[in-house]
């Protein structure tokens, strides 16, 4: 007996393969570009916020209805916020090589923890570790980046290495049946 291999089934498997290398490409450069946005705020709150929040109150002050007054309040309270919470950040800096090695790293990492790539039931672990990777990666944190590589790849992010190994056991039966 044979059992019949439909061709559409196979074509419909390479197209689905074509599309999720496109998706993860594209996932990649958003990355890329909230990284460099990111970075820019960051930039941006040191060196011009001290200055920005001046002009917000010199707008407040200069304000003359009482409309005008509440949105230049609400302007320079809102950007206040998001200046404390910038000024805290921090960007290392990064040689080219040093850039990509990390890129690389953070790829290799969230491959391995990206909430949409694990069982269910650690998701939310996965999540927490993805924060932290992706924190550390908008900070140009090779290190910190490289510490959660290694740890995923010891299998010490999600439990103990026995519920991993059952874990391969269990899928290596799935596949083979």
């Amino acid at each position: 007996l044979v059992s019949y291999q439909d061709p559409a089934i196979d074509g419909l498997r390479l197209e689905a393969h074509a599309l999720e290398i496109q998706l993860n490409a594209l996932d990649n450069e958003q990355i890329e570009l909230e990284r460099t946005i990111h970075q820019f705020q960051v930039r941006h709150a040191h060196e011009l916020g001290v200055l920005i929040i001046e002009l917000l109150r010199l707008r407040k002050e200069r304000a003359t209805t009482p409309e005008e007054q509440a949105e230049a309040q609400a302007d320079e309270s809102a950007y206040q916020k998001d200046h404390e919470t910038l000024q805290h950040h921090v960007v290392f800096a990064l040689s080219p090589e040093e850039q990509l090695d990390m890129r690389r790293m953070y790829r290799e990492a969230s491959k391995l923890c990206h909430p949409d790539a694990v069982a269910p039931e650690h998701q939310k672990e996965a999540t927490a570790w993805f924060v932290a990777l992706r924190n550390a990666y908008d900070q140009n944190d090779a290190k910190q980046v490289k510490e959660i590589l290694d740890k995923l790849e010891k299998g010490i992010a999600f439990g103990s290495r026995a519920d991993t190994i059952t874990e391969v056991v269990r899928l290596r039966k799935w596949v083979e049946e």
